[in-house]
């Protein structure tokens, strides 16, 4: 029996609006903490955010929530796996 048998649909339907509940709620911090950062340097005019948006709902995220509140002037991405990703840079 899988998770989404007729008898626990309800339950799996649950369980998934929860996670999209938490993965809404995590980008949603990303953005507020990444803005209360860039708020308390007043004197800097530009951010380098690394890392971030890590997929297509935070990058949807990120331009409801901080697209008026930033000049974003480029976006660097690199389609790499992830062991690759997680090497470190050498020169």
């Amino acid at each position: 029996m899988g998770i989404f048998d007729e008898k626990n649909c309800h339950s799996a339907s649950i369980i998934v609006c929860y996670c999209y509940f938490i993965t809404v709620m995590l980008m949603l911090c990303d953005c507020q903490a990444m803005n209360e950062a860039m708020s308390r340097d007043a004197a800097a005019d530009r951010f380098l955010v690394d890392g971030f948006p890590r997929n297509k709902d935070n990058l949807d995220g990120w331009e409801r929530e901080m697209l008026d509140k930033v000049n974003l002037r480029f976006v660097l991405f690199f389609d790499c796996s992830e062991d690759v990703s997680c090497q470190p840079v050498t020169y």
